[in-house]
């Protein structure tokens, strides 16, 4: 918890001037454009909000589990990368701890479901790529098992669970939507 931030600070710092020599040089070839280079999640894990709000979900993360209807799943192998699931959240409210520890509570109870839902198909992965020794272990994740994407897409092609396909659906449409008109409102200030 200490040193990723460190080394990941570091390992994006090296990747910014990187990105703006590709902007700058995208702009003087395609003139009267503008471009935005994305950068993983990862460049915001030194935040000192990220890094309270990561050590503040590791305990919050084990009491969600608790609390999960039907959880097969103790995450204590995913505990070191919360800074993952949390980065986003800060930066979309601002820093706001107090937000950010609400949606990040959402967020977690949603990947510990949806992971558990996953269990069966994240077990079969382990096996075929022979990594499991014993013949009555599961495995599962919250960052890929989690996924909300993810879920969606094995529920299309592979239906276990309907009402549960129908409410991940929804719920990600919704947060899609919000997204593009969040995002709308925050190129809208940039070009201003």
């Amino acid at each position: 918890i200490v040193l990723m931030p460190v080394v990941v600070k570091y390992i994006m710092g090296g990747l910014m001037p990187i990105s703006e020599v590709a902007r700058t040089k995208l702009q003087k070839k395609f003139k009267n454009s503008k471009f935005y280079i994305g950068l993983d999640c990862a460049l915001l894990l030194g935040d000192p909000v990220v890094v309270t709000a990561s050590l503040l979900f590791i305990p919050i993360t084990i009491i969600i589990a608790a609390l999960v209807p039907g959880n097969q799943i103790l995450p204590f192998g995913d505990l070191p990368t919360i800074g993952f699931f949390i980065a986003m959240a800060v930066g979309v409210h601002g820093g706001n701890l107090f937000r950010t520890l609400i949606t990040g509570s959402i967020v977690m109870f949603l990947a510990i479901w949806i992971s558990n839902q996953m269990i069966g198909l994240h077990t079969i992965l382990a096996a075929n790529a022979g990594q499991l020794t014993n013949a009555t272990a599961q495995v599962a994740s919250l960052d890929q098992g989690g996924s909300p994407l993810t879920y969606i897409i094995t529920q299309i092609l592979h239906t276990t669970n309907i009402m549960g396909l129908a409410a991940i659906g929804i719920f990600y449409i919704i947060c899609v939507v919000c997204t593009i008109i969040w995002s709308k409102k925050q190129y809208a200030s940039l070009d201003k």
